[in-house]
């Protein structure tokens, strides 16, 4: 009796293991789940959630999550940022916690190429290696990573390489297969720009017809290091100092804004009251911000036209009384980068989320403060995490990139 007994328990184990670990449907994974669980906690989900590979092989649920957690009152404001040996540090304020990622995987199998880390879009990582100039998109959920081959051969690096999505199908219950993103590279021909678009789909690079004309000034694309744009309702925006060059994912057709500081022509000493600029996205609209060389800084968000949400003095952040350096600035991706009483200023526009983040570092790069305006209520206020000092100490000029 016994044996039978023992046997018909072992019978029950596997049914018993299915039961403690159930198959959650794809709608409840995506829309339900995902989007309340903590980033950390979704790091973990995939060692409970059966058949993980299989449901998150696509790259496209993390950008559903991103636009839910935006919509929410409980909108998690994380930011990562590369460090030397190619990891990737998250640091989010809500959890109160600092944790690595480790390197994306080598193309190569006998050596690994620096990753040269570019920017972000709906949680994903994009950049190109440091040789051969391949382009990779990374997804740091299921750690998947997809190489492309460059798209212009005389192109020693895609300074502006976008990454978007051919249409956000966040208001219906779509199929992975639905979501495909694509990569788009502006071709500067000095008076002109064109553009090449990747799709995923078709796994091909193709040109476009879109054509801007610019002036005999040289556009910025920002550096081969630095996110310079920004993807927002179906457009891809590169900005410089006096207007953005935007392009259309869906229609493949581009062409200019001018910035708030210039709808009005304003030109010459005016004009360079503005030491610096940053473009990104705030509530799901395209944000603006500058410092002026009196330290203030301007928030704008753009729905048919620019309207100014926040103006904010420096003097209310820093508080402490280190000499004024001389003005100076550098634009660095989607963020400011300014001087300011000693320190560095990093001015950021998360993508999708409700705050705008500064980094106040120290010149040396010794020490760090964070602070957050919330863009729905305009509430400033100081942010903290552990190891926050340590990290900026480590690389305190690479990059920083949004991440949700």
């Amino acid at each position: 009796m016994s044996s039978n007994t023992g046997s018909a328990a072992k019978k029950m184990k596997p049914q018993n293991r299915m039961l403690g670990y159930p198959d959650i449907p794809e709608v409840a994974l995506f829309y339900e789940i995902l989007p309340r669980l903590p980033v950390k906690q979704i790091l973990r989900f995939r060692t409970v959630c059966k058949r993980w590979c299989r449901r998150t092989n696509e790259f496209f649920f993390i950008a559903n999550q991103t636009y839910h957690s935006s919509h929410s009152s409980s909108n998690q404001s994380v930011f990562m940022y590369p460090n030397r040996d190619g990891s990737l540090s998250v640091v989010s304020f809500e959890e109160q916690s600092q944790y690595r990622l480790p390197p994306p995987p080598s193309p190569y199998p006998s050596w690994t190429p620096t990753m040269m880390y570019q920017g972000t879009c709906a949680g994903l990582v994009y950049g190109h290696t440091s040789i051969d100039i391949l382009i990779f998109v990374y997804n740091l959920i299921t750690r998947r990573i997809i190489f492309v081959e460059n798209c212009h051969d005389d192109l020693l690096a895609p300074h502006g390489l976008a990454l978007a999505f051919d249409h956000p199908p966040f208001t219906t219950y779509a199929s992975p297969e639905v979501m495909r993103f694509k990569l788009i590279c502006p071709i500067d021909n000095v008076h002109n720009v064109t553009f090449k678009v990747y799709c995923y789909a078709r796994k091909e690079w193709h040109d476009t017809n879109a054509y801007v004309e610019l002036d005999s000034k040289p556009f910025d694309w920002g550096s081969q290091f630095t996110q310079s744009n920004v993807f927002v309702k179906g457009n891809v925006y590169w900005f410089d100092d006096k207007f953005m060059v935007w392009f259309n994912v869906n229609e493949e057709v581009a062409g200019t804004i001018l910035l708030p500081t210039n709808h009005r022509g304003i030109t010459g000493a005016i004009a360079d009251e503005f030491i610096s600029a940053s473009v990104g996205a705030c509530n799901g609209e395209l944000s603006y911000c500058n410092i002026t060389k009196d330290s203030k800084l301007t928030v704008w968000l753009r729905r048919n036209e620019w309207e100014k949400v926040r103006e904010v003095s420096f003097d209310t952040i820093i508080k402490d009384n280190w000499d004024v350096l001389a003005p100076h600035a550098r634009k660095q991706g989607d963020f400011v980068t300014a001087f300011y009483r000693g320190h560095i200023v990093y001015t950021m526009s998360y993508e999708g989320g409700d705050m705008l983040m500064f980094w106040v570092v120290s010149e040396e790069g010794r020490g760090a403060r964070a602070f957050g305006i919330n863009s729905k209520t305009m509430e400033l206020k100081e942010l903290s995490a552990p190891g926050l000092n340590a990290s900026f100490s480590a690389y305190p000029y690479k990059a920083i990139l949004q991440w949700r």
